[in-house]
């Protein structure tokens, strides 16, 4: 027991009952006590606001209240103290009835002695604060139950009758609280199969537990949720119950999958920046290369007749080398190079110029739809790489006709995305919310299934039984190159449908401008000097600008350029300058050259693009770009446009 004094509340009438119960009480070894007397039911009362009392014994009949009425009052405004009746009357049906309206004892006066009484005192009160402290227990661990965020379930084994839920579940599945009790799993269908409950069943059976099972359980609404369950049987009176702990991992598996999406991107995009990487390098070499087969070939048609037959070869061979020129451009595309010559156009008009076009590459049986908003913002686009866009997304809307008739439809518009629709499509790399304009080609034709779709933008990918190059890879990589996104509609027998969203621009649609040049390089003969690393490209160059009446000097590198610089540095009036060559590249062969001539004019040439190549060359002072491989005609042009101010 307790080693405090015992505070007890003796309501008793007769002084003389009371003296004996304080002498009994007083004689009681080890019983440390308090007594407290009240000679009416109203005193008691009244005391008991005052003082706090760990026992109340208690006359059935004082002179406010009479029998068993006493009791129920005492109890009623003291329901967590316990109560020990003395009384004279009644015998032992009073007895028994004073312990049915809750009294934790009953005691007949003339039976009492000081051994009955403490022993009744000292079994009273170690009883009820068992009680009590069970009690504060289960409010615990009904708290704990109630309250704990998994789902806690205890039902029946065989039948899966509910016999006690707690809140997380309820709140879960949509049911309250009396809908359950009672009911088993399947017939609440709480169980997505009700194959998954046997099989838990089956598993408790047979070893007694079961843990961290995926199961699909599903809500009063009909929505199905993932959750990990574990359970093991329990016997609760007498009865073979199942207590379970479910926990809802919808959320970990909404993660799951966003990590792996994730993943997927970042794979995609790594193998985007290697294979694109290759792709560049390859385009960088083959126009090197195609820079002799092109412009010799217009080198030797120049000194041809009209009547010569032989001119008809060599246009072939020009036309072969401007398809594989095309073929680089599409390289370096797919290589995220792919920007020549940004400015805002309307993407609507320029669909309207291309639309003459499309019966050339379109099948026979299709009918195309434009549906174009004519008050679009602007975009920030190279003109041609958007044509090559548009082309390619219509042929493979064609291809997918596979001959039949159908429908291609070209609608533009304006899209307002959030992160959320940004994350569905290709090429997320945390592009910024907000106005997208669109081009979507779609189609009626065969459409794709997952693993098709999965592999679309793949180079040389195809579904037919001759592939055309780099396709939608070059498509990906122009859009990327314009921090666009693509998204991708598609199912088997119902089309498919390719949204490309490129950012509104601010800045007005511009009319292209196209300068006719002049039959002859301005202000006389000039001095130019060539700086490549490829021999070919050298030669072919040096041919070009002697025909145009220069004066050439010729380096194999930036070393060998900038020392012929030096030793004629009052007559070198143009630079032709590769970006990319052994010993010293373009660019600080260009800064060494502007500060012992800053008035020289530098025109650069590159495999790569024009962006790409100059975007280092801002702010200080290049004259120009012409990107190989160039023709000699494109050359001269781009010359004459350096040399319109030289007097």
């Amino acid at each position: 027991m307790n080693n405090a004094p015992c505070r007890i509340l003796l309501v008793e009438d007769n002084p003389g009952d009371a003296r004996l119960v304080e002498e009994y009480l007083r004689e009681t070894p080890d019983l440390a006590c308090e007594l407290v007397r009240a000679g009416t039911l109203a005193l008691g009362f009244e005391l008991s606001r005052r003082h706090c009392f760990d026992l109340i014994m208690a006359d059935l009949d004082l002179p406010d209240s009479q029998g068993l009425e006493t009791l129920h009052r005492l109890h009623e405004a003291f329901p967590d103290t316990p109560i020990i009746i003395l009384s004279g009357l009644g015998g032992r049906e009073m007895a028994l009835a004073s312990l049915r309206e809750g009294a934790q004892d009953h005691i007949g006066k003339n039976e009492m002695d000081p051994a009955s009484l403490g022993r009744s005192v000292r079994y009273v009160l170690e009883r009820w604060r068992s009680q009590q402290a069970l009690k504060a227990s289960e409010e615990k661990f009904s708290t704990v139950f109630r309250h704990i965020p998994v789902w806690v379930v205890i039902s029946s084994l065989e039948e899966g009758t509910y016999l006690e839920v707690n809140d997380a579940f309820l709140n879960t599945v949509g049911y309250a609280r009396q809908e359950v009790l009672g009911h088993t799993s399947v017939e609440l269908g709480i169980w997505a199969s009700a194959a998954d409950r046997q099989r838990v069943v089956d598993q408790i059976k047979e070893k007694g537990v079961v843990s961290n099972l995926e199961l699909m359980r599903r809500t009063r609404d009909g929505r199905e949720i993932p959750t990990l369950y574990s359970g093991e049987t329990m016997e609760i009176e007498g009865r073979q119950c199942l207590v379970s702990v479910s926990q809802d991992i919808s959320a970990i598996k909404e993660a799951e999958a966003e990590r792996l999406k994730i993943e997927q991107q970042l794979l995609q995009v790594q193998k985007l920046e290697s294979l694109g990487v290759m792709a560049g390098g390859i385009a960088h070499d083959f126009n090197n290369m195609l820079m002799g087969i092109l412009g010799n070939a217009e080198l030797a048609r120049m000194d041809l007749s009209p009547d010569s037959p032989m001119g008809v070869y060599l246009e072939r061979i020009e036309t072969a080398a401007k398809r594989l020129a095309d073929l680089t451009n599409q390289l370096l595309a797919y290589s995220g190079r792919g920007r020549f010559v940004v400015k805002a156009i309307n993407l609507s008009r320029l669909v309207t110029e291309l639309s003459s076009l499309l019966s050339t590459v379109i099948s026979k049986q299709a009918a195309v739809r434009l549906d174009l908003k004519e008050n679009l913002p602007s975009v920030q686009v190279d003109v041609t790489q958007m044509r090559q866009v548009i082309m390619n997304l219509i042929t493979n809307a064609s291809d997918a006709l596979e001959d039949t008739n159908g429908t291609i439809s070209v609608c533009t518009g304006v899209t307002q995305v959030d992160r959320d629709y940004l994350a569905s499509t290709h090429l997320d790399e945390e592009l910024p919310t907000g106005a997208y304009v669109h081009l979507e080609v779609s189609d009626t034709g065969v459409g794709m299934d997952r693993a098709t779709r999965a592999r679309i933008f793949d180079p040389f990918f195809t579904t037919k039984f001759a592939g055309r190059g780099l396709g939608l890879a070059a498509v990906l990589g122009i859009i990327r190159g314009h921090q666009g996104a693509i998204k991708v509609y598609s199912e088997p027998g119902k089309g498919t449908a390719v949204k490309v969203l490129l950012p509104a621009s601010q800045n007005p649609a511009l009319d292209e401008e196209r300068a006719l040049p002049k039959e002859n390089l301005p202000g006389g003969p000039i001095c130019a000097l060539l700086v490549d690393d490829d021999e070919m490209v050298r030669g072919v160059t040096r041919a070009a600008l002697e025909r145009m009446g220069c004066r050439v000097l010729t380096a194999k590198d930036g070393v060998d350029g900038l020392d012929l610089f030096r030793r004629h540095l009052k007559e070198v009036d143009l630079v032709i300058l590769d970006m990319t060559m052994p010993r010293m590249s373009g660019e600080e062969t260009f800064q060494q050259m502007r500060r012992l001539k800053p008035e020289v004019k530098v025109l650069l040439t590159s495999g790569y693009n024009e962006q790409d190549a100059t975007n280092r060359f801002t702010g200080k002072g290049l004259a120009g770009f012409i990107q190989k491989p160039f023709a000699p005609s494109d050359l001269r042009c781009k010359i004459q446009l350096i040399l319109q101010d030289k007097p």
